[in-house]
């Protein structure tokens, strides 16, 4: 006949002394009796956030495991808020002579970019709208880290080469810093 450890509860094969392997290790190492009930090694206590029923590991701020290490990583142990892409936009570009210069990552071409898209198209969808199918969003103002929806229009590629490159070159007046489409004759300056 198999003897069974002598701590009330536990079934595990007898070793010595009456206990069985893990209750007799912790006898020894500890000089505890292993037949008293173990006590945690910190406060039996839930962790403080609402609604987290998981029990607290940490006894200085009394949270959980996952909470604790949202408040490492984040400083705070509340679920992080994601940064919308409005936001972050929002926060992206500052406002120089009627443009909004793109102050976030920039490509090798002068566009901006967030998100791995190019910002001048977010900017079109977020304040405008969606980009027809076909078309690009062409510059009015002719700077490529402009981001505002005033100096943005969705155009086919070809009269986006046109206004790039050809007779219909949208410019600014010299006089008066406005746009002008085509050439300044087409303008009325008012200076």
């Amino acid at each position: 006949m198999i003897k069974a450890c002598t701590v009330p509860g536990c079934e595990r094969t007898y070793r010595s002394r009456g206990y069985c392997l893990p209750h007799l290790r912790r006898a020894l190492e500890a000089g505890e009796d292993p037949s008293a009930p173990r006590t945690p090694r910190y406060p039996a206590s839930l962790c403080r956030i609402v609604d987290c029923l998981q029990g607290s590991l940490h006894p200085g701020p009394k949270l959980c495991g996952m909470h604790y290490q949202r408040l490492r990583n984040h400083g705070s142990p509340e679920i992080p808020l994601r940064i919308t892409l409005k936001h972050q936009f929002d926060q992206s570009y500052d406002v120089i002579d009627g443009c909004w210069i793109w102050t976030g990552a920039v490509a090798s071409t002068g566009y901006g970019k967030i998100r791995g898209w190019y910002a001048h198209r977010v900017s079109y969808q977020l304040f405008i709208g969606r980009i027809p199918v076909g078309y690009q969003i062409d510059h009015l103002c002719r700077v490529p880290a402009c981001v505002s929806p005033a100096h943005l229009e969705a155009v086919t590629q070809g009269e986006n080469l046109k206004r790039q490159w050809g007779s219909g070159a949208i410019g600014r007046c010299v006089a008066c810093g406005q746009y002008t489409p085509g050439d300044e004759s087409n303008h009325a300056c008012t200076k």
